[in-house]
């Protein structure tokens, strides 16, 4: 007779956790070398950049301040090489994580669905941070509250469009509510 092996719920969530800490250290890990790696390229493809004393107008100067990235595996604390250029006018800028990006294009696209799917504006920091973990950055209330303005905005902007086209189609949605009100039956299109 087989006997199954059960694990207690203690083990089994710390099992969890320590899965969920490796994914996001390998996120880190990967995405500090990624750009390292830009960095190191940039500097690369500009060594022969010189001033008049001889000296290379773009090089490494060490790594900027820790800082905290939302990305899918959760949140991520970590140091972006720094690249001292010194030509006028230039700049080095990552392209893969510009300088006040504070959450990756996936978890900001996350937020719209959430919003609609019905999570209350001051319920976001704390389901979020359940989700992602503490240091979680731009879920505050007021966040999603400055957020929702610029949906509004965009969607004011959408409704005030052209419809000069022609267009084949034409939507509607509408809802039967069974609630009497009366003798006449109640339908609300929009």
């Amino acid at each position: 007779m087989l006997n199954p092996i059960t694990e207690s719920n203690d083990e089994r969530q710390g099992f969890v956790l320590t899965l969920d800490e490796i994914a996001r250290e390998g996120a880190r890990k990967m995405l500090v070398e990624a750009i390292r790696a830009e960095a190191d390229e940039c500097i690369q493809r500009h060594k022969e950049v010189r001033d008049d004393n001889g000296r290379a107008l773009i090089v490494g100067n060490g790594q900027a301040r820790p800082r905290n990235i939302t990305v899918g595996s959760g949140t991520i604390t970590m140091k972006t090489p720094r690249v001292n250029d010194r030509r006028p006018g230039a700049k080095f800028t990552s392209k893969l994580l510009p300088p006040y990006m504070r959450k990756s294009p996936k978890v900001e696209n996350l937020l719209p669905l959430l919003y609609l799917k019905g999570l209350s504006t001051s319920d976001f920091k704390s389901a979020l941070t359940e989700f992602f973990g503490e240091g979680t950055a731009g879920l505050s209330a007021s966040a999603i509250v400055a957020l929702k303005r610029s949906w509004e905005a965009e969607f004011d902007e959408w409704k005030r469009r052209r419809l000069a086209k022609q267009y084949v189609y034409l939507g509607a949605d509408g809802i039967h509510v069974s609630i009497r009100l009366g003798e006449d039956r109640k339908l609300f299109c929009s």
